[in-house]
């Protein structure tokens, strides 16, 4: 792993960047320096601590898009490869494989790819860049290059009985694929297949389940557990009807905070009493809701909002 790190105005000279708090700035310096070749940063935990970061902090950076968190714990910066780039000869591939698989590459930007096959990740900058650009029309050598042969239709024709027996065949192919997408996962990080999903929560929007060590599985939430709690008690703000919305809040609260019931009923109940939060509900600049509430947790449960 290299010793310097570059980073990009384009990335960090922005009213995004700099509207976010110092200590979150502090902290996207700090995993730059310490991220292996291809961006990612396998101990993101220890180094806000080093750094007297938190966690507020990662959630912060991974909520404005500037790192990617992962279910094992890793992040990855998205703006890696406009800040940085290694020639091949002193590169070296990150360890975090799996993680990487699950990403392509648009503009220099990481992203998290579909269920589709990701696209492949370039490494380094290319070392066969030629002198000069070749002008005119190609030449090509016949000895190296033979057109492939053409085949008419009509000298090799194809028998109805073929296509019907091939027809069948696909069919019985795409059932045995639905019936596997039903019974198995399709993604790498712990979704349910879609049908299944489906299935069995028709009305529910699919987030990844992350393990806490602070409660026991029996007592791990579901998105609108923590949507229907505050539903319950937060009768002043406004009614969570679709989640969808909060989809970033919620996960980076189910990965970063790992609250339990009994946590969240606290939060909701401090900030149903804040008479601070409740004037600012209908605030044009930042309006407090559920989404705002998730954000700032950790400030709520501590007191700052307090009467």
């Amino acid at each position: 792993m290299a010793n310097r790190r570059m980073f990009s105005l384009s990335v960090i000279d922005t009213d995004k960047f700099l509207d976010m708090p110092v200590s979150s700035q502090l902290l996207y310096f700090h995993l730059g320096m310490r991220a292996d070749d291809d961006g990612f940063v396998s101990s993101p935990k220890r180094i806000a601590r080093t750094t007297n970061c938190g966690d507020d902090d990662l959630r912060i950076l991974a909520t404005k898009g500037y790192i990617i968190p992962f279910e094992s714990g890793v992040v990855v910066i998205r703006h890696w490869r406009q800040n940085n780039q290694l020639r091949s000869d002193r590169y070296r591939e990150t360890v975090c494989k799996n993680e990487k698989a699950t990403l392509s590459i648009i503009d220099n930007i990481y992203i998290e790819s579909t269920n589709e096959a990701p696209d492949s990740i370039p490494v380094g900058i290319p070392n066969d860049i030629p002198n000069s650009v070749p002008t005119g029309k190609p030449t090509v050598d016949s000895t190296t290059y033979q057109r492939e042969p053409q085949y008419s239709i009509g000298k090799y024709s194809i028998d109805k009985s073929s296509i019907d027996k091939s027809s069948i065949e696909l069919g019985k192919y795409r059932e045995s694929i639905e019936k596997v997408e039903d019974r198995e996962s399709i993604d790498n990080r712990g979704y349910g297949g879609k049908k299944e999903r489906e299935r069995k929560e028709p009305n529910k929007t699919s987030y990844p389940q992350y393990s806490s060590p602070s409660y026991p599985q029996s007592q791990q939430l579901e998105p609108n557990d923590i949507a229907d709690l505050f539903n319950g008690i937060c009768t002043t703000y406004p009614t969570v009807n679709d989640i969808t919305q909060y989809s970033t809040a919620l996960s980076n609260s189910l990965m970063f905070d790992r609250y339990s019931k009994a946590d969240y009923s606290t939060i909701f109940q401090k900030a149903e009493q804040s008479s601070t939060l409740k004037a600012r509900i209908h605030s044009e600049e930042t309006p407090v809701d559920f989404g705002w509430i998730l954000e700032h947790s950790k400030e709520i449960k501590d007191g700052a909002f307090d009467n």
